[in-house]
C-alpha cells in the first residue's frame, strides 16, 4: 500500500489518499484543487521500517488576471480608453466579468470607483487630469477572483507608467 498525504494551509486540513498495492516505482496521482492553495505533500508505503519523505510544499497558481493592460488617453474629450486581453478560462468556469479599479492622482490607498465590465475596453471620463487603473477578473458565480493587475497611472496627455507592486 501507498499512501499520500497533504496538509492544506487555507482550511488546515489533512487529505490522506491510500492507493493499492502495486509493483510500479513511479507514482502518479491527481487531486483536486483550488487556486491560490498551498499544500505539503508526503508519500509513504506500509512496508516494515518506511519512513515518509520529507514534505514537499506545493503553491497552486492564483486564478488568471486580465494582462496586456493598457491605456490610452483623448485630451479634447477628457476620456481614457483601457483595453486588456482576456485570461484563459478553464473549462470549468462559464464566464467572467471584470471589475475596473479607478484612483483619483497616484494613491491607490485612497477613494476608488470601480465599474464592472463583461468585456475588455472601458471607456472613463473624469474630472481630474491624472488616475490610476487596476483591473481584476471574477467568475459569475464569484467561486473565482484573480489578483489584480499592476496598478498603470496615465495623464489626460497621454503619458503612461506602471507601477510594479
Amino acid at each position: 500500500m501507498r499512501y499520500i498525504s497533504a496538509f492544506d494551509y487555507e482550511s488546515s486540513r489533512f487529505k490522506i489518499i491510500t492507493l493499492p498495492a502495486s509493483n510500479r516505482v513511479d507514482l502518479v496521482y491527481h487531486f483536486q484543487t483550488h487556486y491560490g492553495a498551498k499544500y505539503d505533500i508526503k508519500v509513504s508505503t506500509n512496508f516494515p521500517g518506511s519512513k515518509a519523505t520529507e514534505a514537499v510544499t506545493y503553491k497552486v497558481p492564483n486564478f488568471l488576471q486580465p494582462y496586456k493592460v493598457r491605456v490610452t488617453s483623448n485630451p479634447e474629450a477628457g476620456a481614457f480608453m483601457i483595453y486588456w486581453q482576456e485570461p484563459y478560462l478553464p473549462y470549468f468556469i462559464d464566464r467572467l466579468y471584470y471589475e475596473v479599479y479607478i484612483y483619483r492622482g497616484f494613491n491607490i490607498s485612497t477613494d476608488y470607483e470601480k465599474y464592472y465590465v463583461t468585456r475588455p475596453v472601458l471607456v472613463y471620463k473624469g474630472n481630474e487630469s491624472l488616475y490610476t487603473f487596476s483591473i481584476g477578473s471574477v467568475s459569475y458565480d464569484g467561486q473565482y477572483r484573480s489578483l489584480l493587475t499592476d496598478p498603470i497611472v496615465a495623464d489626460i496627455y497621454g503619458e503612461v507608467h506602471e507601477l510594479n507592486i
